[in-house]
């Protein structure tokens, strides 16, 4: 997912336009080199704007399914940090600002072991330290949104203790109406959030979902789809930024 800001000169501000296309079937597979990588990258530049100074890439967001495998975890980190550095230098050498770089993954209850908080943190730990070593100081990262009870009770614990962690609580639906008990789940964890950090702040990194499915080009309810292995950013230039996804086991 990559959004693409504008500009407004009398503001001074950044309006955001995002788009998202799906990736046809039978389309790739497998691991990304370095190479691909650059290769697909390299797509970006494909319809270079004449006016690239007036655009401002607000993100650069690449999506991993986690493992439940902890070892594994290391490897797929350092292909999506590779991969947002790699297109990052290819948009800012063709003349565009970037803003950030992200990371969303598959909800982390499928692989974070959630049987205590303490096993939970001991895995929150593993998983930042993975993205330490791979580099990845400077993404935020969406670690996807729980649906559960217990997922929601951990949250305000992951979200305060390491700095670069986002999530969501997908608050459900039955017969066309939010599940009562996620969304008071939901307000538990905001509350946690707001007193239990300076200013309140650290809300800024948790949002309470409904009908966002994975794959939503909106970050704070961002997710991998559990089919893609990793999905990651090419785009057209104009007003609204296309998306193709490509995989990586």
């Amino acid at each position: 997912m990559l959004r693409a800001g504008h500009m407004d000169p009398s503001a001074g501000g950044v309006s955001d336009h995002a788009g998202q296309h799906e990736m046809p079937e039978g389309g790739p597979s497998g691991e990304l080199s370095t190479g691909e990588c650059e290769r697909k990258a390299d797509a970006v530049g494909d319809n270079k704007p004449a006016l690239a100074a007036r655009f401002r890439v607000r993100t650069i967001t690449t999506g991993i399914d986690m493992a439940s495998d902890v070892s594994r975890w290391a490897h797929q980190l350092r292909k999506a940090v590779e991969f947002n550095n790699i297109v990052k230098a290819k948009l800012e050498g063709m003349g565009y600002e970037v803003q950030t770089t992200r990371i969303t993954t598959n909800s982390f209850e499928e692989w974070m072991d959630l049987t205590s908080s303490d096993t939970a943190i001991a895995a929150a730990g593993a998983f930042c330290d993975c993205l330490h070593k791979a580099g990845g100081d400077d993404q935020l990262v969406n670690i996807g949104p729980c649906t559960t009870l217990v997922g929601a009770g951990v949250l305000p614990t992951l979200l305060l203790k390491f700095a670069p962690l986002f999530a969501s609580a997908r608050v459900g639906c039955s017969g066309g109406c939010p599940n009562r008990d996620m969304l008071a789940a939901a307000a538990a964890v905001t509350h946690k959030l707001s007193t239990d950090s300076e200013g309140g702040e650290a809300c800024f990194k948790f949002a309470a979902s409904f009908n966002c499915p994975p794959g939503i080009p909106f970050f704070p309810a961002g997710a991998s789809p559990v089919v893609c292995g990793l999905h990651a950013v090419a785009s057209s230039w104009c007003h609204t930024s296309n998306v193709r996804d490509h995989r990586v086991s």
